[in-house]
């Protein structure tokens, strides 16, 4: 039987994945979508919700654009809080427009499980000071930063799975609609030998993480994460290191051994 090779890049993350597929290219070994979700699934989906934040942040953010936390002084319930952020984002549109950003990009997360409610909100960099930040949310405490170029971005994968526990309807997060969308490539079929060897590091990326492993069915699979060289470069020696020591790409093996 054949295997397929996907690549997917997203800003200067580069994912390849290899799975056991038909000779049309279809993949072997996967549950068909049911009504039911068990705890296992819930997992999975949730992995998978991970991944494509992390591609959306590493597709559309970099070193020097905003992250910012808003946080609530007072309790109020889930229904002001929302129109109030919804005027806050109404603002900060206006005043990235004003002060030359444009059309505002961002990502927001809302975290309220066993903490104080707040938002984490990423956004492209303009010419944003914490006294205009203030002034638009005076409902608590206001603090922004900018990132630090790690093409991680695990960091905020993690607050989302602090957020297990959502309604039907919640979504996992917010975002703007201009957003670019990572490129994934035309998929190739591969010979069952191609597994026999690690994929290949294009020139101009470092390997990430490389994992080559078996679902309960019994197929391999392939996936190796990889980070262009001049992102590696520009980030500080500590946050290289611990890059190439760990990360959180062992979520994507867990969810890949308990697919069937």
């Amino acid at each position: 039987m054949p295997y397929r090779e996907k690549k997917i890049y997203s800003g200067a993350m580069l994912e390849i994945e290899r799975v056991h597929c038909t000779h049309s290219g279809r993949v072997i070994g996967r549950k068909s979508r049911g009504l039911a979700t068990g705890k296992a699934q819930e997992k999975i989906n949730l992995k998978n919700a991970q991944l494509k934040l992390i591609r959306l942040m590493c597709e559309n953010f970099t070193r020097g654009d905003l992250y910012i936390t808003l946080t609530y002084e007072q309790l109020t319930d889930k229904a002001t809080q929302k129109r109030q952020h919804e005027k806050f984002m109404r603002g900060l549109r206006a005043l990235c427009k004003k002060r030359g950003g444009g059309d505002l990009r961002y990502i927001c997360v809302r975290e309220d499980r066993g903490v104080r409610p707040h938002y984490h909100l990423v956004c492209g960099k303009f010419g944003l000071d914490v006294e205009a930040l203030a002034a638009l949310w005076p409902y608590g405490r206001v603090s922004v930063g900018t990132l630090d170029g790690n093409p991680d971005y695990g960091w905020l994968a993690r607050y989302l799975s602090k957020q297990e526990s959502r309604g039907q309807n919640e979504k996992r997060w917010s975002q703007s609609r201009n957003l670019r969308k990572p490129y994934e490539a035309p998929p190739k079929i591969l010979k069952r030998k191609s597994l026999a060897r690690a994929p290949k590091a294009p020139k101009g990326y470092y390997v990430l993480s490389y994992y080559h492993n078996a679902t309960a069915a019994g197929y391999e699979w392939q996936y190796m994460i990889c980070i262009r060289l001049d992102r590696k470069q520009e980030l500080p020696l500590d946050i290289q290191m611990q890059l190439e020591e760990n990360g959180i790409w062992t979520a994507y093996q867990d969810a890949m051994a308990q697919s069937v």
